[in-house]
């Protein structure tokens, strides 16, 4: 054993990202188990994560077990369980540094051999309501663990120390939080309960109003999002199975319509931000508005969102360099920082 292997984990409702040396492995935020006897012939007994858990969900009791932030207080004891398979099988992929294979998400009994210690991201909302939860997730996992809200990790990553305004676009929240060279309080973010999540629901409801006889599913139309989100208004054409055959449909209007809600939600938490900040220094936050999370990439949308601001003065909003992945970056560099 070469002494602590000091590792970065980004806890997201849609997505768990660890990061160690020069590697990132992310998965989806799902585990499962086989359903019967008969799955258990193809599947085992063990926990399926990721894309294969996603791939073969009618074979399995799937469980997501992080919503809105936080961990599904719904048979919460066995949503642990299994965000600590995912972790767990995360660790292992570590340990033997393979590659991450969709083929390959099988999760052996008896975790890994290194002691590792990690720095944890999560939502803010996390911070406040879940902390001994999260470290009950990593229990016997690792020797130690550290908590951060998502937004300090960002700007840690990015070298943005203060006087900045991060914003972080995941599926289940959008978290805001303004950074001024300390850790940040509890009290010092505010939480939307909103994201990725909710432009998904919202184009359903909308592409159903729109095309009532025909097929879709959440997973269908958070494809389409995934490929062509935008707040600009553009023509976006897809093609919808049908018994009969594809058929091609013009999804530009409400996909745009969809992703534009988040604006004024954004708008309405950075006001509520800045009230916490010395007033004489609101122009400087306002002018280091800085974007991450997956949502943060939907096309048009600092633009944007500067201009919704632009009644408080000179705005400006921008994109971190490395908007999926600055989460669990910053995670890796505090572990390397702090973590002995």
């Amino acid at each position: 054993m070469e002494g602590l292997k000091k590792v970065g984990v980004d806890l997201g409702t849609s997505h768990v990202s660890i990061a160690y040396e020069d590697t990132v492995i992310t998965v989806p935020n799902v585990a499962g188990k086989a359903s019967d006897i008969i799955a258990q012939k193809f599947f085992g007994e063990g926990w399926i994560v990721g894309e294969k858990a996603i791939e073969e969900e009618r074979a399995l009791e799937v469980r997501y077990p992080v919503k809105g932030g936080l961990l599904d207080h719904q048979e919460l004891e066995k949503n642990i369980i299994a965000e600590r398979a995912v972790i767990n099988y995360l660790f292992q992929e570590m340990q033997s540094k393979k590659e991450y294979n969709e083929e390959e998400t099988g999760v052996e009994e008896g975790g890994v051999e290194e002691e590792i210690g990690v720095v944890v991201g999560i939502s803010p909302l996390a911070i406040r309501n879940q902390k001994e939860l999260i470290l009950k997730v990593f229990e016997n996992l690792s020797k130690k663990v550290l908590i951060a809200p998502s937004t300090f990790l960002v700007g840690y990553a990015e070298g943005i120390i203060s006087h900045s305004l991060i914003v972080d676009i995941g599926a289940g929240t959008i978290d805001i939080t303004p950074l001024y060279g300390a850790t940040p309080s509890p009290e010092d973010h505010v939480v939307l309960r909103v994201g990725g999540d909710f432009i998904d629901q919202k184009l359903y409801e909308l592409f159903k109003n729109e095309y009532p006889d025909l097929p879709c599913s959440i997973p269908l139309v958070r494809s389409w999002k995934e490929k062509y989100a935008t707040v600009k208004e553009k023509s976006i054409e897809v093609e919808v199975p049908t018994p009969e055959g594809f058929r091609t449909v013009e999804i530009g209007y409400i996909l745009t319509r969809a992703c534009k809600e988040l604006i004024p939600m954004v708008v309405k938490g950075i006001k509520e931000v800045l009230p916490q900040l010395p007033v004489e220094r609101w122009s400087k936050y306002l002018n280091n508005i800085y974007l991450a999370g997956r949502g943060s990439k939907i096309e048009g949308f600092p633009e944007a969102l500067q201009e919704s601001l632009s009644f408080l003065g000179e705005v400006k909003v921008q994109r971190v360099s490395n908007p999926d992945l600055a989460v669990v970056l910053g995670a890796k560099k505090l572990a390397e920082d702090l973590l002995v």
